[in-house]
C-alpha cells in the first residue's frame, strides 16, 4: 500500500507538471499568434494610410502605383468594386470586389480589417482596406501561417519537450512523493487524532477516530453477546452444534463434546471428522429434520434447523434415561396389571363360590372367607406400596425430623418379633447409643421394616436376622444381616427392581409384593444414602445403608 500511494503521488505530480507545461505552451502559442496578427495588421494599416496620402495627392493614381514596388499585395478599387490595379495579378483578369467584406466595410466606415483562413494552405490572409477622398478604396493584404500549422510544425519539439519534462517530473517527484507520504505512513491507526500530519488530513483522521470508536463499541457488544452465548451453551444439558455452509464446526458446547467423547477443540473441523454416524450424515443431507442416533452407548435425539447464511444448527438430547424410564414404566404397568389380577382373580373365585350357595359345610365358607381376607390384605398392601413408590417418583417427601436410627431399629425389631417367632427365626437389634440423622421418619421405618421382613421371609427355621446402626468414619451405617437362603450373583443386581422376585414360589407363600427392596432403594436415594449388598446362596444376605452424617433427607 505504501509503494502504491507513492506511485500515485509521483504520477499525479508528473501529470500536473505535464498538464501545466502543455497549458503554458498553448497560452504562449496563442499569445504569439494573436500578437503576430496584431503586428501584421498594424503594418498593413500604416502602409495603407501612407499609400492613401500619395494617391489622393496624385493626378494619375494608377500610374503612380504601377511605378512603385511593394512588399505586400496592393489592390486599388473603384467606387463600384472594379479592380483598377493589383500588384500581383493583372487587374483586367480580376473580377469585381464589390462583394468583398473589407470593401463594403471600408465604403461604409472609412476603413476595415478582415482575415480569411485557408485550411488547405494552412495560412491566414489579412486584408486592410481604406476609403479615399474620391470614394475609391485602397487595400493592402498579406498572409501569415495559421495557429494549427504553427503547432503542427512545432509538434515534434513539443512532444520531445513533453517527454523530457515528464521524465524530469517523475525523477524529481520520487523524493517529493516520499516526503509527502512519510507523515501519512506514520499515522497512529489506534489513536489517529494523536498523529502529527498535514492539517488537510484532519477530517479523515476524525472519521477514522469515530470509526475506531464505533468498531470498539461493536466489538465490546459482540464480546458480551459471545460471553452470554457461551454461558448459556455451557450451562445446557443438551448438546448444541452450529455448522457453516460447508459443514465445518463453528460452535460446539461442552455437552455436545461430552456426547462425542472429544476433548480437543473441534472448531474449524468438518463435521464428518467429528462423527461419521450414518443417521447424522443423512440428517445433514436434508433427509428430515429429526432423527435418533446411537452414540457411545447413548441414544441421542437430533434436531436440525437452518441458520441464516446457509449454516446448520444441531440440538442433541440424551434420551437414554428417558427411554429406559419409559421402558420401566411400561414394564411396571404390565407388572402391576399382573400382580393385581392374581389376588383379584382369587377373591373373585372364592366370592363366586360363596354366592352360588354350593357349599355344603360351614367350615368351607369360613376357609373361603379367610382366603378372601388374606388376598384382600395382600392386594391392599400391594396398592399401598405402588402408591408409595409413585409418590417417591413424583418427588413427594415427608416431614424431615431428627431420627434416632438405633431407637427406630429397636422399634421395628419389636414390631416384627411375632412374625419372626412364627417363622422360628430369631431377630435382634444392637447399637452403641443414639445414632441421629435428619430424615423422613415414616420412610425410614418402612425401609427398615422391609429389610427385616425379607430377612424373616427368606430364611429357614433356626435362622437369625440382626440389625445395627453405628457411626463409622463420620458417616451413619445401618446393617441388616441374615443367614437365610441367600441370593444368587446373577440376581443380586435385579432384586431392587420393581416386582422382581428371586424365588416366586416362596414370595407367593409369604405374600410378598416384590416392591419392598424398590422402596428401600428409592428411600436411600431420598436420604442420599449408599446401598450395598453381600449375599451367597445358602449363607445369607447382608444389606448395608450408608448415610451422610446429619443427612437432610432432601434432594
Amino acid at each position: 500500500m505504501k509503494n502504491r500511494l507513492s506511485s500515485r503521488l509521483r504520477l499525479t505530480l508528473s501529470g500536473v507538471t505535464l498538464l501545466t507545461l502543455l497549458l503554458m505552451c498553448v497560452l504562449v502559442f496563442a499569445g504569439m499568434y494573436f500578437q503576430t496578427t496584431a503586428d501584421n495588421r498594424e503594418q498593413l494599416r500604416q502602409q495603407a494610410v501612407q499609400l492613401s496620402s500619395y494617391l489622393e495627392a496624385s493626378d494619375d493614381p494608377v500610374s503612380l502605383l504601377q511605378g512603385s514596388v511593394f512588399t505586400q499585395r496592393v489592390t486599388y478599387l473603384d467606387t463600384d468594386g472594379t479592380v483598377l490595379y493589383d500588384s500581383e495579378v493583372d487587374a483586367s483578369r480580376l473580377e469585381s470586389h464589390a462583394g468583398r467584406e473589407e470593401f463594403q466595410q471600408a465604403r461604409e466606415n472609412g476603413e476595415a480589417f478582415t482575415a480569411r483562413s485557408s485550411a488547405t494552405l494552412g495560412q491566414t490572409s489579412l486584408y486592410y482596406a481604406k476609403r479615399l477622398a474620391d470614394g475609391r478604396v485602397i487595400r493592402v493584404s498579406g498572409t501569415q501561417r495559421g495557429m494549427l500549422r504553427q503547432v503542427r510544425d512545432l509538434l515534434g519539439y513539443l512532444l520531445l519537450g513533453a517527454v523530457i519534462c515528464f521524465g524530469a517530473a517523475m525523477a524529481f517527484s520520487r523524493p517529493l512523493a516520499k516526503r509527502l507520504a512519510a507523515p501519512m505512513n506514520e499515522v497512529n491507526l489506534d489513536q489517529p487524532l494523536e498523529s502529527d500530519v498535514y492539517e488537510e488530513l484532519s477530517p479523515m483522521l476524525r472519521r477514522m477516530a469515530q470509526q475506531n470508536a464505533r468498531i470498539a463499541d461493536q466489538m465490546a457488544s459482540l464480546t458480551a453477546q459471545r460471553h452470554e452465548l457461551d454461558t448459556v451453551l455451557g450451562g445446557m444439558k443438551e448438546g448444541f452444534v452450529i455448522l457453516d455452509e460447508k459443514r465445518h464446526v463453528l460452535t460446539m458446547n461442552n455437552a455436545a463434546r461430552a456426547m462425542f467423547c472429544i476433548t480437543n477443540d473441534p472448531v474449524g473441523q468438518p463435521m464428518i471428522a467429528v462423527s461419521r454416524d450414518e443417521a447424522l450424515l443423512r440428517l445433514l443431507d436434508g433427509q428430515g429434520t429429526e432423527c435418533a442416533m446411537q452414540l457411545n452407548g447413548m441414544t441421542i435425539h437430533l434436531s436440525r434447523s437452518h441458520v441464516e447464511g446457509g449454516g446448520t444448527a444441531l440440538l442433541m438430547q440424551d434420551v437414554t434415561a428417558a427411554q429406559a424410564a419409559e421402558a420401566s414404566r411400561r414394564q411396571f404397568s404390565a407388572n402391576v396389571s399382573h400382580e393385581l389380577r392374581t389376588p383379584l382373580t382369587t377373591i373373585s373365585g372364592y366370592a363366586e363360590l360363596l354366592s352360588s350357595g354350593m357349599l355344603q359345610k360351614p367350615e368351607d365358607a369360613t376357609e373361603f372367607g379367610r382366603k378372601i381376607l388374606a388376598e384382600s390384605r395382600r392386594l391392599l398392601t400391594l396398592i399401598e406400596d405402588i402408591i408409595r413408590l409413585s409418590r417417591l417418583d413424583e418427588g413427594v417427601r415427608g416431614e424431615v425430623t431428627p431420627v434416632d436410627l438405633t431407637a427406630l431399629i429397636h422399634h421395628c425389631v419389636q414390631k416384627l418379633t411375632p412374625a419372626a417367632q412364627n417363622a422360628q427365626v430369631s431377630i435382634s437389634a444392637s447399637g452403641n447409643g443414639p445414632v441421629l440423622i435428619s430424615g423422613d421418619h415414616a420412610l425410614l421405618e418402612e425401609m427398615l421394616t422391609n429389610l427385616l421382613e425379607n430377612g424373616i421371609k427368606y430364611n429357614h427355621a433356626g435362622g437369625y436376622v440382626r440389625a445395627r446402626a453405628e457411626m463409622a468414619d463420620g458417616r451413619v451405617v445401618v446393617t441388616v444381616a441374615d443367614n437365610g437362603v441367600g441370593i444368587a450373583p446373577e440376581d443380586q443386581q435385579r432384586v431392587f427392581e420393581r416386582f422382581y422376585r428371586v424365588d416366586k414360589s416362596r414370595s407367593k407363600q409369604t405374600g410378598g409384593t416384590g416392591l419392598g427392596l424398590s422402596i428401600v432403594k428409592h428411600g436411600a436415594q431420598v436420604h442420599h444414602a449408599q446401598i450395598a449388598m453381600q449375599s451367597a446362596l445358602g449363607e445369607g444376605t447382608t444389606i448395608t445403608l450408608t448415610f451422610p452424617a446429619q443427612s437432610s433427607g432432601k434432594k
